[in-house]
């Protein structure tokens, strides 16, 4: 026997096989996908000795074998019958909106098309190297098939919502925002010495960890020798989440110790921060 289509909507849908001996009394044929039995159609010539129809429940997940059995005698299906498989089309991620979100988390409305049945979606981050990022929360709280209500936790850097539908999987881009710092009127002032506490604020910091606070002198040339004089050598200072320097870090601020050294006159130093390969402003 053959049938077509292999591939229905995880709404469900109707096959048609195609064979010989059907019959054409419905109580004797059973057709089965993989565990689930599936309903033969009764209706005027949905039945027939070389033909029939029947109807695949909603549902999701990998490849099953069909298998046919009529009155007791059954068609006996091998592994590498590859023809004789039927399988719901795979979940595909159309739209996520927002696709950028804070660091803090959000809830994003994930649309496409066969997400399955409620409670069977879940979902995951992964990172831009491939890895799965488990330390990011994804809950998918409601809906089925075409849209989806997804809360994504805390988390960084230039991440993908992966889908996962029993074991079928697809992925879209759902990025953080970069960090920003706060502009100061007049900038920071702290002495040469250091040791001082200064607060940085802004937003999207992350969650204190793959990050990296830059100190420098954009403007300094180490080739000129009138400068030689100064002690420039202190700068660039980098701190990280090992340094003791850096005492908190959250979302929207951080503090930390400023460092030992000096800044030529009218040429103010700039801080920067680096959050997951991220650059703020």
């Amino acid at each position: 026997y053959s049938f077509t289509p292999h591939i229905v909507d995880t709404l469900g849908g109707q096959v048609t096989i195609s064979g010989e001996n059907f019959g054409n009394d419905t109580s004797l044929v059973q057709v089965m996908m993989g565990n689930t039995e599936l309903e033969v159609s009764t209706g005027v010539k949905e039945l027939t000795h070389n033909s029939m129809i029947v109807t695949v429940p909603t549902g999701e997940g990998l490849p099953k074998h069909l298998s046919l059995s009529v009155d007791g005698q059954t068609v006996v299906v091998s592994k590498e019958e590859t023809d004789k498989v039927l399988q719901y089309y795979k979940p595909l991620i159309e739209n996520i909106e927002p696709n950028v979100i804070g660091t803090e988390g959000a809830t994003v409305v994930v649309t496409g098309d066969y997400f399955g049945r409620e409670g069977k979606p879940k979902g995951y981050m992964e990172g831009p190297d491939g890895s799965k990022l488990n330390w990011i929360d994804v809950d998918v709280v409601s809906g089925e098939h075409t849209s989806l209500s997804i809360v994504v936790g805390p988390g960084q850097g230039l991440t993908d919502l992966v889908l996962n539908v029993s074991h079928n999987e697809h992925q879209l881009s759902l990025k953080y925002f970069p960090p920003s710092i706060d502009p100061v009127e007049g900038g920071l002032l702290f002495g040469t010495e250091g040791g001082e506490e200064i607060i940085i604020t802004g937003d999207n910091f992350g969650v204190g960890k793959d990050f990296e606070i830059t100190i420098e002198d954009l403007n300094f040339d180490p080739s000129d020798s009138s400068s030689e004089d100064l002690n420039f050598g202190l700068f660039p200072r980098e701190f990280d989440e090992d340094d003791s320097e850096v005492l908190e870090f959250d979302h929207k601020s951080f503090t930390m110790l400023a460092p030992e050294g000096q800044n030529r006159r009218n040429m103010p130093l700039t801080m920067s921060l680096v959050v997951a390969g991220q650059k703020s402003n």
